[in-house]
C-alpha cells in the first residue's frame, strides 16, 4: 500500500472516529493591507472572531497571525 493511500485511509479513519463531515475550504487572497482579523470578520460576520481566526491560522500551519499581500489562504467554508 502507497503512502498516499495510507495517508488517506488514516484520514478517513480519522474523521470517523471523531465524526462530523470533513472540512470544507474556500481559496482567499490577502489584499494589501488585510488581517485575519478583516477577513474572519467579513466572512463569518455572526461568528467569534477570534475562534474563525484561530481556525484559518491552523488550515494554514500560520504561526500567528502574520500576512503578506498576494498569499492565498484556505479558508474554512463552515
Amino acid at each position: 500500500m502507497g503512502l498516499g493511500a495510507f495517508t488517506c485511509f488514516g484520514f478517513g479513519f480519522a474523521h470517523a472516529v471523531h465524526g462530523g463531515p470533513p472540512a470544507r475550504y474556500e481559496s482567499v487572497t490577502v489584499a494589501p493591507g488585510q488581517t485575519l482579523w478583516q477577513i474572519a470578520s467579513e466572512r463569518y460576520p455572526n461568528a467569534d472572531v477570534r475562534e474563525r481566526v484561530a481556525a484559518i491560522e491552523t488550515a494554514n500551519g500560520l504561526a500567528g497571525p502574520n500576512l503578506r499581500a498576494g498569499q492565498r489562504l484556505r479558508v474554512p467554508t463552515g
